[in-house]
C-alpha cells in the first residue's frame, strides 16, 4: 500500500485562512514531490438574458482574467522559504470554476487530486462550528483524505501525528496510509482510543484491534494505546495535549467516533483547543 501523493488542491478564497492552508499546502507538496493545484470557486458576475453572446463572453473572459492575477499574486511561498531552489520548486496550477458549475469536491474528482488542504478559521463545539461549514461539507462529501488546516498551524516540527480509532475494521488500512504519509516527514504516529468509564470496557475489541494492529504495524514508527476518561471528547483533548500532537487523523462515517466527537449534538468542551490542531479525515 501507498500514500500516493501526487496532487495537492488547496482553495483560496482571498481570507487569513486561506493564506494559512496556502502555505500549509505549499509545504506539503515541497515535502511530497506534488504538484499544487490552486482554485479559487467565483460568484458568476450579473448578465442580462438580453446581452449579446459577444459581451457576455467578454464580461465572463474579464472577470477571469482580473481573480487569476488576484490568485497567482496570492498563491506565493514565503519569500525565505526553507530549502526553496530551481530543483525542488513546487509546480503550481491554477481553477478558476464558477460557484454556479463545480464545486470542490468536484474539482477534486476532475482533477484526480489525492489530498485536500482546506485553511479553516472556524470555533465552537459542532464540526460546522470548528471548521466552517464548507470545510464540513468537503470532509463529508470528498473521496480523498481532507486536511484541515486552522489558522496559525505551522508546518515545521511536525513530530507526533495521532490516529484517533473507535476500533473500526478500516482503521488499520488508514494507519498504514498515515504511517507512509509520516514517513516522508520525518513523524511518529501515535494510534489512540479512549474508552469512557461510564461505558463497559470493549475489551474483546480492544484485544482484536491490538492482535491485527501488532501483526500488521510491527517494525513500524506507530504505536497504540488504550486510555480511559470520564468522556471521549476530554481524553482525547489530554492525549493531543500531553503528547504534543501537531495532526490528528480520524475516519469518518456514520455512527463513529467522528460522529461523537464532531456531531451537531457534540458538546465537545475541549473543542476550542482541537481547533487548532490540523484534522485529516479519512473516509471508509
Amino acid at each position: 500500500m501507498q500514500f500516493i501523493m501526487n496532487k495537492i488542491l488547496v482553495p483560496i478564497d482571498f481570507s487569513g485562512s486561506s493564506d494559512w492552508g496556502f502555505n500549509y499546502a505549499y509545504s506539503l507538496a515541497q515535502q511530497f514531490g506534488a504538484d499544487l493545484y490552486v482554485t479559487h470557486i467565483y460568484r458568476p458576475p450579473y448578465i442580462e438574458s438580453t446581452m449579446p453572446t459577444a459581451m457576455i463572453e467578454q464580461i465572463l473572459s474579464d472577470k477571469e482574467r482580473e481573480l487569476l492575477k488576484h490568485l497567482k499574486a496570492c498563491a506565493q511561498p514565503p519569500l525565505a522559504f526553507p530549502n526553496e531552489n530551481q530543483l525542488n520548486r513546487v509546480t503550481i496550477h491554477y481553477i478558476l470554476e464558477s460557484g454556479a458549475n463545480s464545486g470542490i469536491v468536484d474539482i477534486a474528482k476532475n482533477n484526480d487530486i489525492d489530498l485536500i488542504v482546506m485553511g479553516t478559521h472556524g470555533a465552537g463545539n459542532a464540526i460546522e462550528k470548528v471548521w466552517g461549514t464548507n470545510t464540513s461539507k468537503v470532509i463529508k462529501e470528498a473521496s480523498c483524505p481532507v486536511l484541515a488546516v486552522p489558522i496559525g498551524a505551522e508546518f515545521s516540527n511536525l513530530g507526533n501525528i495521532a490516529y484517533a480509532t473507535d476500533y473500526d475494521v478500516n482503521d488499520i488500512d488508514n494507519i498504514m496510509q498515515l504511517v507512509l504519509f509520516a514517513t516522508a516527514i520525518d513523524a511518529k504516529v501515535h494510534c489512540i482510543h479512549i474508552n469512557n468509564v461510564l461505558d463497559p470496557p470493549s475489551t474483546d475489541e480492544e484485544a482484536s484491534f491490538k492482535e491485527k494492529f501488532e501483526a500488521r504495524f510491527k517494525d513500524l514508527p506507530v504505536t497504540f494505546s488504550a486510555r480511559s476518561s470520564t468522556s471521549v471528547e476530554e481524553g482525547l483533548d489530554t492525549f493531543l495535549r500531553v503528547n504534543h500532537v501537531n495532526i490528528l487523523s480520524m475516519l469518518t462515517h456514520k455512527r463513529s467516533l467522528w460522529d461523537r466527537m464532531f456531531g451537531e449534538k457534540s458538546m465537545t468542551r475541549g473543542m476550542a483547543m482541537r481547533s487548532k490542531i490540523p484534522l485529516l479525515a479519512f473516509h471508509s
